[in-house]
C-alpha cells in the first residue's frame, strides 16, 4: 500500500472501559499500516469516556507519527458523549 492510499477501520458495537485495552491494541495495529487512516464510528452502539479518551490518544499518536487520520461518521451515542464534552472537533469535517 502506498502512502497515498487510505485504509478504513470501522468500529462495531462498543467502545467502552470494558473494551478499551483490546481496542487500543487494534488501533495501534491500524496505525502501523502504511497510508492514511480513517476511523468510522457509525456502527458504535455503546460509547463512554474511555472510548473518547482512546480516540483522543489515537489522534495524538497519528499526529506524532505524521500520519494523516480522519475520524468520521459518529453514531448517535458517540455524538452524545462528544456533546457532553463540547468537543465536536474530534470528528473530521470534510
Amino acid at each position: 500500500m502506498s502512502n497515498s492510499e487510505r485504509h478504513v477501520f470501522s468500529i462495531h458495537d462498543e467502545m467502552t472501559i470494558y473494551t478499551a485495552a483490546d481496542m487500543r491494541e487494534q488501533l495501534l495495529l491500524e496505525l502501523d499500516k502504511e497510508g492514511s487512516m480513517k476511523i468510522d464510528l457509525l456502527a458504535i452502539t455503546e460509547f463512554d469516556t474511555s472510548g473518547y479518551q482512546l480516540l483522543l490518544a489515537c489522534k495524538r499518536e497519528a499526529i506524532a507519527r505524521d500520519k494523516p487520520i480522519e475520524i468520521s461518521n459518529p453514531s448517535s451515542v458517540v455524538s452524545e458523549v462528544l456533546d457532553l464534552y463540547k468537543d465536536q472537533s474530534l470528528i473530521s469535517q470534510l
